[in-house]
């Protein structure tokens, strides 16, 4: 029930980023480092307690993220850019368009630690992002 509940997700996300990409704009230098567009939060109804948030992040080029995670289900889908992401005791990934990767970090205290860096210097990385956790949960958990 889950992987369907997901494979839908994605494929709502997929379908309206392919129908907004031919209004998508230049980028600024007014912009933030890192741009964060929320596209959806819901309840999930056959999942109670749990909440899944749809965005897409962009970071700017050369930007390396602070050490972090996200206690859930996190799945994410590159539609721009190249990178990579750094994640304890797991090879390093490597990232452009087209790549998903899934992180679960099932506590609220998280152990799915990673750095997403982008390494152009040039362009933006730009990806579409599905995160389902605990309702009230934080999405995002910085290490210290």
């Amino acid at each position: 029930m889950l992987n369907q509940t997901i494979g839908r997700l994605v494929l709502a996300a997929a379908m309206g980023i392919a129908i907004g990409s031919a209004g998508q704009r230049a980028i600024s230098s007014d912009k933030p480092p890192i741009a964060r567009t929320e596209l959806m939060n819901i309840d999930l109804a056959d999942m109670p307690g749990k909440i899944a948030h749809m965005y897409t992040m962009e970071l700017a080029p050369g930007l390396m993220t602070p050490r972090h995670s996200h206690p859930g289900h996190y799945l994410v889908y590159v539609l721009q850019g190249t990178g990579i992401v750094e994640q304890d005791d797991k090879p390093t990934l490597h990232l452009s368009p087209g790549v998903t990767y899934y992180i679960h970090s099932p506590t609220v205290t998280p152990d799915s630690w990673h750095s997403v860096w982008n390494t152009s210097k040039t362009e933006p990385l730009k990806t579409l992002v599905v995160l389902i956790n605990d309702k009230g949960q934080p999405g995002t958990v910085f290490d210290k």
